[in-house]
């Protein structure tokens, strides 16, 4: 999932940056890939991609799954600073369908699931 692969990004965290930034700037016209890049940046935990992150969990034309992502990213990139906005995405009503080929979809909320998840993060390590 692209989830996973985006995990990989906190494993590499700072040394990741320069060629994601490149990347970014590359990416002139293309703003579903400039969303990935700082989806992926925020994974680095590079801090100054916290507001453009915060952009596109906002955007509403964004999928709800990437919307998630983003969440999470946000969290990473921002710290304990993050929690005041995550908190008020705990409760938050954004559906999407999950399910591929003979699954059954059901509705899920990526963006509370990802809001709650970093919040559970940030307190299992103030434990």
């Amino acid at each position: 999932s692209i989830g996973g692969y985006l995990w990989n990004f906190d494993l590499l965290g700072s040394t990741a940056i320069p060629d994601l930034t490149k990347a970014l700037r590359n990416a002139v016209d293309d703003a579903y890939l400039k969303n990935w890049l700082l989806i992926a940046l925020g994974y680095t935990t590079d801090a100054d991609v916290g507001e453009a992150v915060l952009q596109i969990i906002q955007d509403t034309d964004v999928h709800p799954f990437q919307r998630g992502l983003a969440v999470t990213a946000y969290a990473k990139s921002q710290g304990e600073n993050a929690i005041p906005f995550l908190k008020t995405l705990v409760d938050d009503k954004t559906e999407a369908l999950q399910g591929a080929g003979h699954h059954p979809k059901e509705i899920v909320y990526p963006i509370r699931r990802a809001a709650r998840g970093a919040l559970h993060q940030f307190e299992k390590r103030n434990l």
